[in-house]
């Protein structure tokens, strides 16, 4: 009995095993950013003021707090690579720093930086050619680049 327990138990971390590696492992830190995703997407749009164009933006927050969202100008990684990114954003948690507590002390997508994303629609540099990342490529051939770069980190 106990020999069967055991192999009940192997063909169900097996299965377990397939299915994170076929549909990818949500973290508690991706579900984080996906949360504040949606979050941004609720909020008003007029919260956020362009103070220079395509670099820095000022979102008004609650009680009268202004928090800066900043592009940076090189990704310490190739396009598309990030574990840490919003995938209807097509951003990472490295592309645009904000200083509030989400971006700071937690690193992550902070809804701040969803919304100037969803708003204002930046452009977006890649580190290795410095062009603009997008208009390389058509959304099919993203889509493709995607899929492509999940197969590869499950399979690491």
């Amino acid at each position: 009995m106990c020999i069967h327990a055991l192999l009940r138990l192997m063909r169900t971390k097996l299965n377990d095993r397939l299915l994170k590696l076929h549909k990818g492992k949500w973290t508690r830190h991706l579900l984080g950013i996906r949360n504040r995703h949606k979050t941004a997407l609720t909020c008003d749009a007029s919260l956020v003021t362009v103070v220079q164009p395509n670099k820095v933006f000022a979102v008004s927050g609650k009680h009268s707090n202004v928090y800066l969202v900043e592009q940076n100008e090189v990704v310490p990684h190739a396009n598309m690579t990030c574990p840490l990114q919003c995938q209807p954003c097509g951003i990472c948690v490295h592309m645009f720093p904000c200083n509030c507590v989400d971006s700071g002390l937690r690193n992550t997508i902070c809804k701040h930086v969803h919304l100037v994303v969803a708003k204002f629609s930046p452009v977006l540099y890649c580190k290795t050619t410095g062009d603009t990342c997008g208009e390389e490529h058509t959304s099919d051939e993203m889509e493709d680049i995607t899929s492509n770069t999940q197969v590869v980190q499950n399979n690491k």
